[in-house]
């Protein structure tokens, strides 16, 4: 009811909105200054009386075809051509829509303009469709179809797809239908045009209506209904008000239904189509025959069978069909003309070709006395020509062994270079041996020379025995690790020493790695942690990875202090592994972290007093980038340190279970 009022406000706006469009065209057409615009806007006018006055715009279609011919405007003689068939189109009479349409069809084709040929392929096949033929109706829908994709007619194209809904809505195919309606609404949203919109927006709400779905299909028929309310399209108003009738009938409300099918007769009845009276009066009948008002559909079924002998559709579908027969073997007539006047050019062409080919003969007869005294000519310059090439080829003989020596130049450059490199390589790895063994090892070994002549010399107390070999100890340590760094490091330098790749796990390895240092962190009473995933195993140079570890938790024990903690764990990354060691020593300065991982060797003593031999973190740096990884240090003083290493590798996973484990039993205080 509130949709209702609405259109009713609505409705004077609208059709003062139609009115002042037909004015404003009829002013255009009285002050138009050439006859082709007359004619063009004369079908605008037309176009515009086709919404709710179908004999009007008739009037003005024939006059502006007898305008176009008189001007020799044949694009604008078809277009109102093809507005007279439309308008008979739209009154019923489907026998006199036939031949305006093929004239316009016609001419179309003659001026190849797709446009008009999509409009008319169109139309022929609503009329095909009208008079019972789909067969040819689908062939109409399908050239309209092909020329609106050649060209992007979007208008025409969405039309072609509400035509063919239509034939998919009468094969009862429905779902098919509403793809195809709701195709059309769409294009015809987007591009504007609100006239084929509404029709879309009806053909929806009828689809939904046939499925079953009446109430999901009230809304696209009421705006259909407020868009013909807004243009003054009184022929598709009609059936718009039609579909709501059939609507509220399968909701069972009749008197709604009524309501809506007696406005949907009434504007019928201003359109004079007799197609349309034919259609609202039906529906009057069947719905005034479900409420047993049997003397009011008596009356609309006399209204029906009325206009039903106005158009008599039996007859005019056989004259339709006898048309476009006509039409089509007319067309084949034409194609049998074009086919013997191009047999006819072909036998021209032929005489025309034999004529050619005597002469042709002649000419190649001249050609080949020609050629013979070239050839003739041309061996007195054979020779020449042989000894030329020969020469050439000695010359290009001589530019391959030159091109060959150059290459061999090249390639003895580039393997002088190599070795050139790799010699400088070795000398300087051997000047940095030579620098570590002058000046690292030097020191302890003076010290150790200096305590054992001390034993020698004098008689000791068991006091200083005692300090003496704890001293030897500590120097002997510091021996140790620097000539393992040291050897780890020449075999990281040495030409060939590759990775060795195989699959560690690496629980395992840590474990035998803490086993190595478990008396070092006994004597400070250290704990160590192992907490890596008993499961997890990686593909990489073992002996590399183990050696980069032991020496980042020998420097972790170092540096914690008694009853410190030092945790070992393994985090999966998404291309590899990440190993991280904590302690909670003394940490480092961030003076000291600049130096860290550079070629400037440095060393602070542990927090016993442990000395160190500057090797360890360089030559895990070396050792990581030789596996493709990274190291890295977070350090705060006197609360520990963290390093993480990052190894690109392959992991396997056998469980996602992670079990902490204490690595060694801690020592009690």
């Amino acid at each position: 009811m509130r949709f209702l009022l609405i259109l009713l406000l609505l409705l004077p706006g609208h059709l003062f909105a139609q009115q002042n469009r037909v004015e404003e065209l009829e002013r255009q057409l009285a002050s138009a200054s050439s006859d082709t615009a007359r004619v063009n806007i004369g079908c605008a006018l037309s176009r515009e009386y086709m919404l709710y006055d179908v004999l009007k715009a008739m009037e003005q279609g024939r006059s502006s075809q007898a305008l176009a011919k008189k001007a020799k405007y044949p694009k604008g003689e078809a277009e109102a051509i093809g507005l007279i068939g439309h308008g008979h189109l739209v009154l019923g009479e489907y026998d006199k829509a036939f031949p305006f349409f093929y004239t316009s069809l016609k001419i179309g084709q003659q001026l190849k303009d797709t446009a008009l040929l999509v409009t008319t392929y169109n139309n022929l096949g609503i009329l095909s469709f009208r008079t019972k033929d789909e067969k040819r109706a689908l062939q109409h829908y399908g050239t309209a179809q092909t020329l609106a994709l050649k060209t992007n007619n979007q208008n025409g194209l969405g039309r072609v797809y509400n035509n063919l809904g239509n034939i998919y809505e009468t094969r009862k195919d429905y779902a098919t239908a509403l793809n195809y309606y709701q195709k059309a609404a769409e294009i015809h949203r987007q591009t504007g045009n609100r006239k084929s919109y509404g029709v879309g927006l009806a053909n929806i709400g009828n689809a939904y209506n046939f499925m079953g779905k009446p109430a999901q299909g009230l809304p696209y028929l009421q705006e259909a209904l407020q868009i013909d309310e807004e243009l003054g399209n009184n022929m598709n108003k009609t059936v718009t008000l039609g579909g709501i009738a059939n609507i509220y009938q399968n909701l069972n409300q009749p008197q709604k239904a009524l309501r809506y099918a007696q406005q949907s007769y009434e504007v019928a009845v201003g359109t004079v189509s007799s197609k349309k009276i034919m259609a609202a009066a039906q529906r009057l009948a069947d719905l005034y025959a479900s409420v047993e008002d049997f003397e009011n559909a008596y009356k609309y079924q006399t209204v029906f069978a009325q206009e039903d002998i106005k158009l008599n559709m039996e007859q005019q579908n056989q004259k339709a069909a006898e048309i476009a027969s006509k039409y089509e073997n007319s067309q084949q007539e034409l194609e049998n003309i074009k086919l013997k006047a191009q047999q006819r050019i072909q036998a021209l062409d032929i005489a025309q070709q034999q004529k050619t080919m005597w002469f042709e003969g002649a000419i190649l007869l001249l050609l080949l006395l020609l050629a013979i005294g070239l050839y003739i000519s041309k061996q007195n310059f054979k020779k020449i020509s042989q000894q030329l090439q020969e020469a050439t080829s000695m010359l290009l003989l001589k530019n391959e062994e030159i091109t060959a020596q150059k290459e061999e130049i090249s390639t003895q450059a580039a393997i002088l270079e190599s070795n050139n490199a790799q010699l400088d390589r070795h000398n300087s790895f051997k000047s940095k041996i030579f620098s570590i063994v002058s000046h690292d090892l030097r020191s302890p070994f003076n010290t150790i020379q200096g305590i054992l002549q001390l034993v020698q010399n004098r008689t000791l107390t068991e006091g200083e025995v005692k300090r003496i070999f704890e001293s030897l100890g500590r120097n002997m340590e510091v021996v140790v690790n620097m000539m393992n760094n040291l050897l780890g490091w020449s075999k990281a330098q040495m030409q060939g020493s590759s990775l060795e790749l195989h699959p560690v796990n690496l629980h395992e390895m840590v474990r035998e790695n803490f086993s190595v240092m478990e008396a070092q962190a006994k004597a400070k009473e250290v704990r160590l942690f192992n907490i890596v995933n008993k499961d997890l195993t990686v593909l990489t140079d073992k002996e590399r990875l183990a050696f980069v570890l032991r020496n980042l938790v020998a420097n972790a024990i170092k540096f914690s202090f008694a009853g410190g903690v030092v945790t070992l764990e393994a985090q999966q990354e998404e291309n590899g592994i990440s190993f991280v060691v904590t302690d909670t020593g003394k940490g480092i300065s961030e003076r000291n972290l600049a130096k860290l991982f550079s070629d400037k060797r440095f060393t602070t003593p542990g927090t016993a007093r442990e000395q160190g031999t500057g090797l360890g973190l360089m030559l895990c740096k070396e050792l990581m980038e030789s596996l493709g990884g990274e190291i890295k240090v977070e350090s705060v003083v006197n609360q520990g340190s963290v390093f993480t290493i990052y190894l690109p590798c392959t992991v396997q996973m056998a469980s996602s279970e992670v079990v902490p484990e204490e690595a060694l039993h801690p020592v009690e205080a």
